[in-house]
């Protein structure tokens, strides 16, 4: 008797994971359709940090490199059909691809690039320095109703969801906007794991927002108003370990200082390749960062993706071995999802792929949860 209510319970935590979702990606969906702005009035100052990915051997990984310089060729187009962007483009010291991005910026007046020196010893974050060599770039020239714009180097920002930010700044209670990030099909398949753990966490995240109201932004792009910005202090009031996790700082900085936050539109993020040694080294600092700085959000990062995923696949492993169906339906209904959320960007082999891919996430869940190391690279 306890053994089926033990099942039961599961086969209802199982449903309720599916029904959340689909309710979550009908709100996404909606919220993904944001108005744009008509006008371009609102001025954005945009970094960009760029790192030419590299393989493990240290060779330039040519398809990831390819990718990264086409979009950094449509950011500088979005930029300017906006009409009222400025970008600043930040590159590692002696990155490979500083040259072949100053030829890409040449014919644009409102792009600067930038080689970052050397970081100095200790420093938590990279790319947070990046962000902190540009912003010395914006800053003297940063008028306070500007907005402050980063997103990632691997992420498609368009002229589109420039205008959904702008709209969304309209709203005087508005501090800082975000978007959904969608990840594109990965050609490597060492980075299906990552392409499926954040896809089918987006709907969760839509959910979320209508429950309890905007509380993160995603971390591939992150804006706030320069007042805001600058009330906080900036880059500088960041810890180390903020530093590592900077999504969900600059979240709690927004709020805290009286302002709400907006999530609009999507961008297509195109973290398409990998080696399996990378993956394993990316994931796993991933999750440490996070239980270290935010222990809340790690322990229910578990629930929409890969932890859902493996419940509902072990019942479909006792479902078909004792031929009942009742048990196997939860299985096909999340991989299901899983399919409709990777499809959205494209990633259909990635949604097929998930029940394998869900049991390497969890894997590097389990190591953060055990291990608990110390020191983050």
């Amino acid at each position: 008797m306890l053994k089926r209510a033990m099942l039961v319970i599961g086969v209802g935590f199982c449903w309720l994971l599916n029904t959340a979702s689909f309710v979550g990606y009908l709100f996404l969906r909606r919220q993904m359709e944001a108005a744009e702005s008509n006008s371009n009035l609102l001025r954005f100052q945009i970094i960009r940090p760029y790192r030419t990915e590299m393989d493990d051997s240290g060779k330039v990984v040519v398809g990831s490199e390819a990718d990264e310089l086409q979009l950094m060729s449509r950011l500088f187009a979005a930029a300017t059909e906006y009409g009222n962007a400025r970008v600043v483009v930040v590159t590692n010291q002696g990155d490979p691809g500083l040259l072949k991005i100053q030829k890409l910026a040449a014919p644009y007046k409102n792009v600067q690039v930038v080689e970052a020196p050397a970081m100095p010893p200790g420093t938590a974050s990279g790319q947070m320095f990046n962000h902190q060599v540009g912003w010395g770039v914006i800053e003297p020239t940063a008028l306070e109703e500007d907005i402050l714009l980063t997103c990632d180097c691997d992420s498609d920002l368009t002229a589109r969801l420039l205008r959904q930010i702008a709209q969304a700044y309209t709203d005087e209670r508005v501090g800082g906007v975000g978007t959904f990030p969608l990840y594109k099909a990965a050609v490597d398949l060492a980075a299906t794991p990552l392409t499926m753990v954040f896809n089918p966490g987006m709907g969760f995240l839509a959910l979320d927002a209508v429950i309890r109201g905007y509380s993160l932004l995603p971390g591939n792009l992150l804006s706030s108003r320069v007042s805001v910005f600058r009330s906080f202090g900036g880059w500088d009031s960041y810890s180390r370990e903020q530093q590592m996790v900077d999504d969900v700082a600059t979240s709690n900085k927004v709020l805290a200082s009286g302002k709400q936050l907006r999530q609009v539109g999507w961008i297509a993020v195109y973290n398409r390749y990998a080696t399996w040694q990378s993956w394993w080294s990316r994931w796993t600092r991933m999750m440490t960062m996070l239980r270290r700085t935010a222990p809340d959000k790690y322990l229910l990062s578990i629930l929409p993706g890969y932890g859902g995923q493996l419940l509902t696949t072990a019942l479909f492993l006792y479902g078909a071995k004792r031929r009942r169906s009742w048990l196997v339906l939860p299985f096909v209904a999340n991989w299901g999802l899983n399919i409709l959320y990777g499809g959205l960007s494209g990633a259909w082999r990635d949604g097929l792929l998930s029940p394998l891919t869900a049991l390497l996430n969890m894997t590097g869940w389990l190591y953060a949860l055990v291990f608990r190391p110390r020191q983050v690279s």
